[in-house]
């Protein structure tokens, strides 16, 4: 019964131990994306909006298929921290950046709902 239920699949995929080994795989290219995005200066409040959204849309999307349940719950703690050191107070980014986590969550196509044509060089995987 437990190896059919999420917490199940969560242990048998490593536990907190391969969540922790796995998290910067994904955590620190999310922050140099978005430290990226937010430090363009030509058309930045529209190239911002649209390339943090696709940024958090991906960690939420790789977060989710890797970890599950516990990819998704982790997802949207570290989305609301991101969204809001890199956004800033526009409430309409922030709630786009909020939105694009969820669709992530969602197993959505990142790069549909929030098109970004990155200047320069991107790490970032194309979901």
């Amino acid at each position: 019964m437990l190896a059919n239920s999420p917490i199940g699949q969560f242990i048998s995929d490593g536990g907190a131990e391969a969540v922790m080994e796995g998290l910067p795989d994904i955590i620190v290219p999310l922050l140099n994306e978005v430290s990226f995005a937010t430090s363009e200066e030509e058309d930045t409040d529209r190239y911002a909006n649209y390339c943090v959204s696709g940024d958090l849309c991906r960690a939420n999307r790789l977060l989710s298929d890797r970890y599950g349940g516990m990819g998704r719950v982790l997802g949207a703690l570290l989305s609301n921290v991101v969204a809001k050191a890199f956004v800033g107070s526009n409430p309409g980014h922030l709630h786009h950046a909020l939105e694009a986590s969820k669709w992530g969550r969602r197993g959505t196509e990142c790069h549909v709902i929030a098109p970004c044509r990155r200047k320069g060089n991107s790490t970032s995987e194309q979901y």
